[in-house]
């Protein structure tokens, strides 16, 4: 019997899986745009199918969510008539929405548990499927095209599944990135070669959590948030499909550290 059952062990295990009040928990039909960074099905693949049992040697792979918030196909039909029922100042939101989650089962909640090379894995795989949605997403005449990957950490952020894994929004709305990162970029585009995040020393290393060879972590000086922490790799990069496998190690080594670090102080 397995151990742990969720509803992404019915696609892992290639079979209906039940709860043990005999609930069924999964299907196994689903959508897998990359097995670890093996591009397997089109992201605008219309029809969810059931696939083999997943080889216990790989260690992430990214599906289309099942409970998405864009609409990735939608009816020409259907979208005409939600369309016409909208205000003027709405639309239908389009977009693809990715999750990646760990082959074996690893809980959510305890970053401590969960060893760097899956979570480097999660992030190899997320990123050969931004990759391949965006390639297939340009070739359907999409342009404009903002890329939100994140992790939800707690209950308190929606974090209900209870196995590890990341989102990916991508977004083919093609009608700008928002005023908060719209203005991130304009003020990127300003400064040309003289990158502030190059150049800057974080209040002179005053707020600096962790700097590594490849990356650099620190609270900021204009919080969104509580405990808002950034991080930002030392190389100047333009976009996260650029970072390098050593990077991306680096970069969940450190993650750990930092998880375990809120967690320590009850974050």
């Amino acid at each position: 019997a397995l151990k742990y059952k969720d509803v992404f062990t019915s696609i892992t295990e290639e079979k209906p899986i039940y709860d043990d009040w005999g609930k069924l928990l999964g299907d196994g039909f689903t959508m897998i745009v990359a097995e670890d960074e093996k591009r397997k099905d089109n992201p605008f693949l219309e029809i969810p199918h059931q696939n083999k049992r997943i080889s216990d040697e790989c260690k992430a792979l990214t599906l289309i969510n099942r409970y998405p918030s864009m609409a990735r196909i939608v009816d020409p039909d259907i979208e005409k008539s939600i369309s016409d029922k909208l205000p003027s100042h709405l639309k239908l939101s389009k977009g693809i929405n990715l999750v990646t989650i760990s082959r074996k089962f690893y809980p959510s909640l305890c970053f401590n548990l969960i060893p760097e090379d899956i979570l480097a894995s999660i992030f190899l795989s997320m990123k050969a499927a931004i990759l391949y949605c965006v390639e297939e997403a340009i070739e359907k005449d999409f342009y404009d095209i903002p890329i939100s990957p994140f992790f939800n950490i707690g209950l308190k952020v929606g974090g209900s599944q209870p196995r590890i894994h990341s989102q990916v929004y991508i977004d083919l709305n093609m009608d700008g990135h928002g005023s908060r990162l719209e203005g991130h970029l304009e003020a990127f585009k300003e400064m040309g070669d003289n990158c502030h995040l190059c150049q800057t020393s974080h209040g002179d290393s005053d707020r600096i959590i962790i700097k590594t060879k490849f990356w650099t972590f620190y609270t900021t000086g204009s919080p969104v948030r509580n405990y808002h922490i950034r991080f930002h790799p030392n190389e100047h990069l333009r976009r996260f499909s650029q970072l390098k496998v050593n990077q991306i190690n680096d970069l969940a080594k450190v993650l750990k550290v930092i998880f375990q670090g809120l967690d320590d102080i009850s974050i």
